[in-house]
């Protein structure tokens, strides 16, 4: 995994897209795929290197709700790779038991602060949940 900034705009797991009732859980933990899920969550292949581990992940607290929206992290994430870390191209937001809720591809943005972490800004995560028409 390359150092730098990224962003993330994760769409919801296909059991959950037109689903009215979905809450955002209280409790979200950020993940690195090295192979992205299918659309119902399943079958991803999470990063298993030496020092990965999930990250928590927070959003803004106006509405566990998101019909038809988007909403965004509300503070830094950061991940320390090193040298031994294979690509990774998506993310995955897990709940408390490991399931997966939202995922995406990751997209890398240059930037000209050297720092050695993968990091994703305030605002860097979306999560969209698209609802159905009535």
């Amino acid at each position: 995994m390359l150092t730098g900034s990224y962003t993330l705009d994760a769409g919801v797991v296909v059991q959950h897209r037109g689903d009215w009732a979905f809450k955002i859980p209280p409790k979200l933990y950020l993940g690195l795929m090295t192979r992205a899920p299918e659309p119902e969550g399943a079958g991803g292949v999470e990063l298993q290197a030496p020092g990965y581990e999930r990250q928590p992940i927070e959003f803004a607290p106006s509405s566990p709700y998101v019909p038809n929206g988007v909403q965004r992290n509300s503070g830094q994430v950061a991940f320390t790779p090193n040298k031994k870390w294979p690509a990774v191209g998506h993310a995955a937001l897990f709940d408390e038991d490991g399931v997966v809720l939202f995922y995406g591809y990751l997209v890398r943005h240059p930037s000209s602060v050297r720092d050695d972490r993968a990091t994703f800004t305030a605002s860097a995560i979306q999560l969209r949940v698209h609802q159905a028409a009535h």
